[in-house]
This record gives structure tokens, C-alpha cells and sequence, in this order.
């Protein structure tokens, strides 16, 4: 057998495009919690900026 315990994809962006779904979950949080509506390019400022 071999000794492979786990395997992590990085997904986002990569095998699968996620940014419909973010960009959609994001205004349904804003607009929940703030009740407003932001434009999208406003929403998807920091979305894929590395952390620091």
C-alpha cells in the first residue's frame, strides 16, 4: 500500500472557476448584513490577493 494520507487541491481558479459563485455569495452577504447593494468590481477587490 502506500503511505498517501490526504490530497489538497487548489481549486479556486484552478480546476474549477469559482467567481460567479463568490461574486454572488458576496452580494447576498452584503446586501443581507448592509442591506445595499456594492458594484461588482468593489465586491471583488481583495478576492485573490495573497495574505501576507
Amino acid at each position: 500500500m502506500n503511505d498517501i494520507q490526504g490530497i489538497l487541491f487548489d481549486a479556486d481558479g484552478t480546476l474549477i472557476d469559482t467567481y460567479d459563485i463568490i461574486l454572488t455569495s458576496m452580494r447576498y452577504a452584503i446586501n443581507d448584513v448592509l442591506g445595499r447593494d456594492l458594484p461588482d468590481d468593489a465586491l471583488m477587490a481583495g478576492v485573490g490577493t495573497p495574505l501576507r
